[in-house]
């Protein structure tokens, strides 16, 4: 419920305000980063609490390829190709997410406290460490890809590239393409 709600305010306040139908730019670009960090956070498996992290999303260079692969869910070419060779840290570019990350008590790389790496047992870190690029928007503002990374082991974590599509109730997630795996 507390998802729905803060989903519901992000887009009354966010998305719905942009005058002459301004989807793609840096503002809505942070918002999208947001909602998919919250929609992590509340739907995670994970016992660990997560941290987000500043880090660059890099390996970005041949994404198209992604389609090429038999089976899986294509993702929109136009918007592959936008994200293709970006990967700057939503964390970095976006200090309005900063600052409600901060609020509401999700620690963050860039939130002035220490976040040492810590191993719980042998082979697991204390934290789930996340990674958000700045996502990329379709001209019409419904469609998005970000890509992302997650590391919860010195030898556990995975990157991949996530299609996000904002329908009546809001953002939600259509298709999540791997990228790395360690």
């Amino acid at each position: 419920m507390k998802r729905l709600l803060f989903l519901a305010a992000l887009a009354l306040t966010g998305s719905c305000n942009r005058p002459n139908g301004a989807h793609g730019g840096m503002a809505a670009a942070c918002e999208v980063a947001l909602i998919y960090v919250e929609m992590t956070r509340t739907e995670s498996r994970s016992d660990l609490p997560l941290l987000v992290v500043a880090d660059d999303e890099t390996g970005l260079d041949d994404l198209v390829a992604l389609n090429r692969v038999p089976g899986e869910p294509k993702l929109p070419e136009p918007l592959l190709r936008k994200l293709q060779g970006k990967g700057g840290s939503a964390l970095k570019a976006c200090p309005g997410m900063r600052a409600d990350l901060t609020r509401r008590g999700v620690p963050h790389a860039l939130d002035g406290r220490q976040h040492p790496v810590k191993l719980r047992g042998e082979n697991s870190y204390d934290t789930e460490r996340l990674g958000v690029a700045l996502p990329v928007l379709s001209d019409d503002g419904r469609e998005a890809l970000i890509a992302t990374s997650t590391v919860n082991a010195p030898e556990g974590g995975m990157g991949q590239i996530v299609h996000l599509r904002r329908g009546f109730w809001g953002w939600s997630v259509v298709a999540r393409r791997m990228v790395w795996i360690v």
